[in-house]
């Protein structure tokens, strides 16, 4: 193949160099994607049209790739990169023999950027730009794609190509990189696959066994509908019934009886205290509304010890070893029934 021109990209990017290594491996296991570029190349003509102020704008930045005066040419593949999607179909009609080579080498690398399938086929084409910087620009673009679609005519191009770039790598070398790195991701994908298989062969082992399980359960239970056990059909014993003795109380002791619970509510604000004494420690206070249990009463009839049931503040409280302490006859309300007597002193 013929080079037309030798120059340099002007934005001085140089390309990185290709691995000229030969080695021949299996490709069968990457045409199992052939179908899928094949629908997404079909979806390249059935784009949705762009806006016209979209249009406008590709074609100005496609413009600036092939000319080094343009004021965009420094930003254009940066800008073009960006609009993604959108800027695939204007890149690949740039993709032409007759095209400016660098204009060809620029479209190629965003493509290969952007790696959408759908720009394969005229990648393809550019294999046979007459010019070398163009070629290998298409070909590290088929790589960074990983199409394998790429693989015959990339190698046609490692064992033909006798071309180099203008800074002087092979395109016969980059053509076998590419071919090299195509092979190697399809092994990839292959015992990726495998693996996916394999696992849901394991999965499917265990969900079977599983599901027998279960259907040996509900059969074993089905069958046991109607069976009739003979031992639930023998009379049952007579039942006796065992009375216990009641033990009565020792001659001249009365039975315990419990006595009444008695409740009642706080009528003023107090103290309660440690004993039945005014000068008794105090142990909490209680207020207002609180509701008691009476437990006893002094022999004067005028403490009563007492537990807190219901507080209506916070700071309602009985700080005491049992809960319990002695309040003022004037501070309650007076209970209904009799309690215990109590000394209550200190």
């Amino acid at each position: 193949m013929s080079d037309h021109d030798d120059a340099r990209p002007e934005d001085g990017a140089t390309p990185t160099a290709g691995n000229a290594r030969t080695r021949f491996g299996q490709i069968a296991a990457g045409l199992n994607r052939v179908t899928r570029q094949i629908q997404s190349t079909v979806s390249l003509q059935r784009r949705t049209p762009a806006s016209p102020r979209l249009e406008s704008r590709l074609t100005i930045l496609i413009g600036a790739l092939g000319d080094p005066h343009h004021p965009l040419h420094q930003r254009a593949s940066a800008d073009l990169l960006a609009l993604g999607e959108a800027a695939v179909a204007p890149l690949c009609t740039v993709l032409r023999a007759e095209s400016d080579w660098l204009r060809v080498f620029r479209a190629a690398e965003i493509l290969g950027q952007l790696g959408d399938a759908r720009a394969v086929d005229a990648l393809l084409g550019t294999l046979n730009h007459p010019n070398s910087n163009a070629r290998w620009s298409a070909v590290r673009a088929l790589a960074a794609i990983g199409d394998a679609r790429a693989l015959l005519a990339l190698r046609r191009l490692a064992r033909d190509d006798r071309g180099k770039t203008s800074w002087g790598e092979s395109v016969a070398g980059a053509a076998q990189s590419a071919i090299d790195q195509l092979q190697s991701r399809d092994v990839l994908t292959l015992g990726l696959d495998l693996l996916q298989t394999a696992i849901a062969c394991v999965v499917m082992i265990i969900a079977v066994n599983f599901s027998a399980g279960i259907v040996a359960n509900v059969q074993a239970e089905l069958d046991a509908i109607g069976r009739v056990d003979p031992a639930a059909l023998a009379p049952a014993a007579p039942l006796v019934r065992t009375v216990e003795p009641v033990s009565a109380p020792p001659a001249g002791e009365r039975p315990t009886v419990a006595a009444p619970v008695t409740t009642g509510t706080i009528i003023a604000d107090g103290p309660v205290r440690a004993a039945a004494a005014i000068e008794a420690q105090p142990v909490g206070a209680l207020f207002a509304g609180d509701t008691i249990r009476f437990e006893a009463t002094s022999p004067d009839g005028l403490w009563f010890r007492v537990r807190l049931i219901d507080r209506v503040t916070a700071d309602s409280r009985i700080e005491s070893a049992d809960g319990s302490a002695w309040i003022e006859q004037a501070l309650v309300e007076a209970p209904t029934a009799a309690l215990p007597v109590e000394p209550g002193g200190p």
